[in-house]
C-alpha cells in the first residue's frame, strides 16, 4: 500500500482505467490524487456507471485511451 500511495505523491497525474476489476485501493488513491490536487483522468471505455465519489475525483472522464493521451498532452 506505501508503495502505490508513494506513487501517487510523486506524481503529476494520474491515469485510471475504469474498465479493470474494481478496487478499494483504487478508490483510496484517487481520494489521495485529489487531496493532493494531483489531476486525475478517467478511462471509461464501456462507459460504466461508477459511483459518484470515484467520478467526483476525477479532473476529466474519457472515452478511450486516446482521447486520455490527447488530453493530457493538450492540457499538460
Amino acid at each position: 500500500m506505501e508503495y502505490d500511495l508513494y506513487n501517487v505523491r510523486t506524481s503529476d497525474i494520474v491515469i485510471v482505467n475504469f474498465n479493470d476489476p474494481n478496487s478499494l485501493g483504487t478508490a483510496m488513491e484517487l481520494v489521495l490524487a485529489k487531496e493532493l490536487r494531483i489531476p486525475v483522468v478517467g478511462i471509461n471505455k464501456e462507459n460504466k456507471k461508477l459511483h459518484p465519489w470515484l467520478t467526483e475525483c476525477c479532473t476529466r472522464m474519457c472515452d478511450s485511451l486516446r482521447e486520455a493521451v490527447d488530453y493530457v498532452v493538450e492540457f499538460y
